[in-house]
């Protein structure tokens, strides 16, 4: 199928893990509605003549399977975009470049991988302004914390980011036969570490970590939301 011949009055459903990644988007939507549906929120509205739903799904490989699924109970979109934070694992990554996951894989399991739409990532990489990267991307289980770990895995995988919910999410998309994009921004470079908020000690030793990690978020979402909303304008 390609992008001309989807039926536009679809909606697009677009998932993310946290609030702090679609806060910005939800501001380009007008006639903008909510719903809850199994203990989720689903937000809804129009970007122009596009019907756009947007899920929070939680952090997390099963959360967010369980929210795509969810969604699709309720909603048959004509494709779904996966979006967010990640964290680089090449060190000529930095806080606001674009990531496309051409090829997604689960943990070290290089032999099974799910692929974004092709026609998706022709048409997301056309996009200007902005640094755009394309290639594997890395689901993991559990979170990478260390500047170290995260470039033993980009240089062992050969995977350009991590994040906790890709994979879920393309699974369940392909099950379903619907088109998929995976495009995440870069929040924590490959030579930062990530602080770990549930230490007790947190408070005292990782604040400038923190003030850190919040002044990369603005500047990833600066970064990603223009670029979602060009992109969505274009499908």
């Amino acid at each position: 199928m390609i992008i001309s011949d989807m039926p536009h009055s679809q909606p697009i459903l677009i998932i993310a893990a946290l609030k702090e990644e679609l806060k910005d988007l939800k501001g380009h939507l007008k006639n903008l509605r909510h719903t809850s549906f199994k203990k989720m929120v689903f937000f809804s509205g129009e970007l122009e003549n596009t019907k756009v739903i947007l899920v929070q799904s939680g952090v997390g490989l099963h959360r967010a399977a369980r929210a795509t699924r969810a969604a699709l109970e309720i909603v048959s979109p004509r494709c779904i975009i996966l979006t967010g934070f990640c964290g680089g694992t090449h060190t000529d990554l930095q806080p606001g470049d674009i990531v496309l996951s051409e090829k997604l894989i689960l943990n070290a399991d290089t032999l099974r991988f799910y692929t974004s739409h092709e026609n998706f990532l022709n048409l997301a990489k056309s996009i200007k302004d902005v640094k755009i990267v394309s290639g594997k991307t890395l689901t993991t289980q559990e979170p990478i914390l260390t500047a170290k770990r995260k470039q033993e895995l980009g240089k062992k995988l050969d995977c350009l980011a991590i994040n906790m919910e890709g994979y879920g999410v393309a699974e369940v998309a392909h099950k379903a036969s619907i088109p998929f994009i995976e495009m995440r921004v870069v929040l924590d470079p490959a030579h930062e570490d990530v602080p770990d908020i549930s230490s007790k000690f947190f408070f005292f030793k990782k604040r400038f970590q923190l003030k850190k990690l919040k002044k990369n978020s603005d500047t990833a979402r600066a970064s990603l939301t223009p670029y979602l909303v060009s992109f969505i304008k274009n499908l």
